[in-house]
């Protein structure tokens, strides 16, 4: 016999919304059906936060490296959306998936801070300089109009010629065009919407500066 709370948890299951905040992550498993968008995030709670963003997403399914030998698949993060807020589940080893953040409330965050390593996340390189660590990447890449995600090459990297560079990127909706394994390199996205930027105050700066010489 299924207890009132087994009922309770599998009619929460299928009902994602109306049962309010759903924080599993279903491993070995993917969603089918019921498609959106895809794209390509580093993991899968990157994923899950793109997903809670989208108007219309309420499920999603990543694939991480291990999960498939499809180069073109690796990273996936596929957006899902259902009119029974519910789709069958299928074994796909490696695979994460889980339900979209909307409904709950303070977990839901556009800071990214995360540093992924030995993964080059592609997209338009707009600049490259040299700098000494990530972290100087990283804060080249929040305080630069333009950029959404960075990838620096560490000091141990292949290329002599690319060791301790940084290349601030951007892509379409903010997120990479791939992502692919690479050593000695790490990638990570751009802390704006953590409200680290520098932006705005680099901005009054040169505006005050402008207004005492002219």
């Amino acid at each position: 016999m299924i207890s009132f709370r087994q009922a309770a948890y599998f009619t929460c299951f299928f009902a994602t919304v109306s049962c309010g905040c759903l924080t599993q992550l279903y491993k070995n498993t993917f969603f089918k059906g019921g498609d959106l968008t895809a794209m390509y995030t580093p993991n899968a709670h990157h994923c899950q936060m793109m997903c809670t963003f989208h108007p219309r997403c309420l499920l999603f399914s990543f694939l991480p490296e291990s999960s498939t030998n499809d180069v073109n698949k690796r990273f996936g993060c596929f957006l899902k959306d259902s009119v029974t807020e519910t789709l069958p589940r299928m074994s796909w080893t490696s695979a994460i998936s889980g339900h979209s953040l909307k409904q709950c409330g303070h977990q839901i965050s556009a800071c990214h801070r995360d540093i992924h390593k030995g993964i080059d996340m592609r997209g338009v390189n707009f600049n490259v300089s040299k700098v000494k660590s990530v972290e100087e990447c990283q804060k080249k890449c929040t305080n630069s109009i333009h950029c959404q995600f960075f990838t620096y090459a560490t000091e141990t990297f292949y290329n002599v010629e690319y060791r301790n560079s940084c290349l601030l990127k951007n892509g379409p909706g903010g997120t990479p065009s791939s992502i692919k394994v690479l050593a000695d390199v790490v990638s990570g996205f751009s802390l704006k919407s953590c409200a680290l930027s520098e932006i705005d105050r680099m901005t009054k700066d040169k505006s005050l500066e402008c207004h005492v010489i002219c």
